[in-house]
């Protein structure tokens, strides 16, 4: 009998790939998982919501345009030294050849950039983060570092400033960095070293019974103390780069504002620019139009349209005393 034609040969077929559908979802690597999202479609009357999401997801088809100045920074309008202090990224592109692989598949599959690592680069916004640590020679490691798991290319930063108003300058800034998920491709990226304040859901400090900050964070406290030397240095870097890149301070954002920007939305501009902020945004990923990439680089999870990720830095009393430095008042959010 022909075997094409045995009659068990369909059940045999069917079982075979309901098994595999079932072992499938056991690993977590299921059909459900990656169900194919279409683009956004408003099921009710169009409104402002649908509007907001469709003019994004719209956008993030539209070219950039990138007009890179310089490289690396000498110093600031204040005459503070940068200290170069390239990772390997950028100076052992040989040795770093699998990272920087990484990195510009994950450029082109959220943001369309193709060689992103390779290409010009000019920034529209500043970001501003905290390492979590109190050694900057540790941030950089982290940042530097050359393994199997960096297969997306891991992260970097820009910048850096220490404790002491350090300022070390980490990768170039006619070239993309990567730890602004959602503007990676129009953010430079500047790391505090040391640690945030943490708040609650209704923007308040957290606080013990008796109603004493429990989570005041080391770069707030060195600033009450009298040490004014790193956000000093901080406010005058953000300065420096907002003139040679002609950005506005209401474009000076919190990594906490990029991970929240789905809260931060407001019917008319703010300070910052929260409107801006959103319609800057042209990951994909983070507009829902595609799954995230996951080991082996391969398609993993979606994620919903502009849902938050939980970031914290560098803490809002630090943005408020760098807004201040930068234009004598306190943000009004």
């Amino acid at each position: 009998m022909n075997g094409l034609n045995h009659p068990f040969l369909p059940h045999r077929r069917a079982l075979i790939t309901g098994v595999a559908l079932v072992l499938g979802a056991l690993m977590g690597c299921g059909p459900s998982k990656l169900t194919e999202q279409k683009p956004y479609k408003p099921s009710r009357a169009f409104g402002r919501e649908a509007g907001f999401r469709l003019g994004l997801q719209a956008r993030s088809d539209l070219p950039l345009s990138y007009a890179p100045t310089l490289d690396w920074l000498a110093q600031t309008l204040q005459n503070r030294p940068i200290e170069h202090k390239p990772i390997g990224l950028f100076a052992s592109q040989r040795e770093y050849a699998f990272r920087r692989t990484g990195a510009n598949v994950y450029f082109d599959w959220r943001y369309g950039l193709k060689e992103a690592l390779n290409q010009d680069f000019s920034p529209s916004l500043i970001v501003l983060h905290s390492t979590e640590g109190e050694d900057e020679s540790h941030a950089f490691a982290i940042f530097n570092r050359n393994t199997p798991q960096q297969y997306l290319g891991g992260a970097w930063t820009h910048f850096s400033v220490d404790a002491q108003g350090q300022i070390y300058q980490y990768s170039p800034l006619d070239r993309i960095s990567k730890g602004q998920s959602g503007i990676d491709d129009q953010a430079v990226g500047i790391e505090l070293v040391g640690n945030a304040s943490l708040w609650d859901q209704q923007g308040d400090q957290r606080s013990d019974k008796h109603g004493m900050p429990t989570s005041t964070g080391s770069l707030i406290t060195r600033w009450q103390a009298g040490n004014r030397a790193q956000l000093e240095a901080a406010a005058d870097l953000v300065a420096t780069l907002q003139k040679q890149f002609a950005i506005p301070a209401e474009r000076v954002y919190s990594h906490e504002d990029i991970g929240k920007v789905a809260l931060r939305r407001g019917p008319s501009p703010s300070f910052p620019d929260y409107n801006f902020l959103a319609g800057s945004i042209r990951d994909k990923v983070y507009l829902a139009l595609l799954p995230d990439l996951g080991p082996g680089r391969k398609p993993d999870v979606w994620y919903g349209f502009l849902e938050p990720y939980d970031r914290k830095d560098p803490g809002r009393d630090v943005m408020r005393e760098i807004y201040s430095l930068l234009q004598g008042s306190g943000p009004q959010n």
